[in-house]
């Protein structure tokens, strides 16, 4: 293996299927925005239905409340589906690459650790980035697009607002980061 740091060698190794995850955490930033819309119309509709009472003046919210009802189902549907495919084409690629990696490399094992167990190491290693790419990497990259929509959305309202919300979201970014990276540390000493 080269001398890469891990990350940049599992993004050379995973290659075209880049793409997969990316088209998810695209569509799951459709999902997450058409929520916020669906709500946000929602709200609208019953506080404008209020004042006006009649449906005619209301048709543009009531379809912007269905096309986002609508965009938020199609979109977490494709999202769950693609996220899927482009973590399973990745987990093939890394198989196959691990497993010929294996073939050509030394006997496997010390004193300490059986051949077996080492090969079972690679394996729940590689098992274990399904669960990192869906549950980890998609959602930080969902969570900062859309937190940058809605940082625009309240700036076309009130700029000062957005400053606060961007400033509030970065806060809670960090000490979320910092926090989780020492669970992490002290979950690796444990073990």
């Amino acid at each position: 293996m080269s001398r890469m740091r891990p990350a940049a060698e599992l993004s050379r190794r995973i290659g075209g299927t880049r793409r997969w995850i990316l088209l998810s955490a695209l569509l799951g930033t459709v999902t997450v925005g058409s929520g916020i819309a669906l709500v946000a119309m929602s709200t609208h509709l019953v506080t404008m239905s209020e004042v006006y009472g009649t449906a005619a003046t209301l048709s543009l919210v009531i379809l912007a409340v269905r096309a986002s009802a609508v965009a938020r189902v199609v979109a977490r549907y494709v999202d769950r589906y693609l996220g899927h495919l482009g973590t399973f084409r990745v987990l093939t690629r890394l198989r196959v690459w691990t497993y010929s990696s294996l073939v050509d490399a030394e006997p496997l094992g010390d004193a300490d650790h059986r051949r077996g167990d080492v090969v079972a190491a690679l394996v729940d290693d590689v098992e274990t980035m399904q669960d990192h790419l869906l549950r980890v990497a998609v959602p930080v990259v969902v969570t900062a697009a859309a937190s940058i929509i809605g940082a625009v959305v309240i700036a076309l309202i009130d700029p000062a607002a957005s400053l606060v919300f961007l400033g509030v979201f970065t806060v809670v970014a960090v000490l979320s980061w910092s926090t989780l990276r020492r669970a992490a540390a002290t979950a690796g000493r444990s073990m």
